[in-house]
């Protein structure tokens, strides 16, 4: 039996913890030139504002808004890091709902959820922050953002 929208979005609420580190896993798999994510200050909020949304029927534009942390932006890295970090979070969502057989309605739902999240963030830099809900504090990065030597270093050891 598929799982509804109700269902889903408690699972999702309640599983936020868990889709952090799994998104962070993901992310740093596939995004490891960047530490820490540029998303890692706002995803948990998000996975718990979309699973609290979604279990109570609202629209998916309102997990965006009901999202707080820190989001980081980058000149240097532009936008197009944001996107694919937001990439991830979908790749992430869509495994666990397939893990416990949900509805159609609800990967719509979130694929919706994600797109208007990732277009609130993934503006040109020193564009308006119109779009950035007021629990959100956006953090300007100047300069890079590389992993610690540690991280580096346990890579290095584990390719070798």
């Amino acid at each position: 039996m598929a799982a509804g929208t109700k269902v889903a979005g408690r699972i999702l609420e309640q599983s936020s913890g868990e889709l952090l580190r799994i998104w962070r896993l993901a992310r740093a798999a596939s995004r490891n030139a960047v530490f820490p994510g540029m998303l890692d200050g706002v995803m948990a909020s998000f996975f718990q504002s979309a699973g609290r949304v979604l279990a109570t029927g609202g629209p998916p534009e309102d997990a965006w808004k009901g999202t707080s942390g820190m989001l980081r932006v980058s000149e240097r890295l532009g936008a197009a890091e944001l996107t694919a970090e937001w990439a991830v979070a979908m790749e992430v969502l869509a495994a666990v709902c397939e893990s416990f057989s949900a509805e159609p309605a609800v990967g719509e739902w979130i694929a919706r959820a994600v797109a208007e999240a990732e277009r609130a963030t993934s503006r040109q830099p020193g564009a308006s922050s119109a779009g950035v809900p007021a629990g959100v504090l956006e953090v300007r990065i100047v300069g890079d953002m590389p992993p610690p030597k540690r991280v580096l270093r346990a890579s290095a050891e584990a390719d070798g």
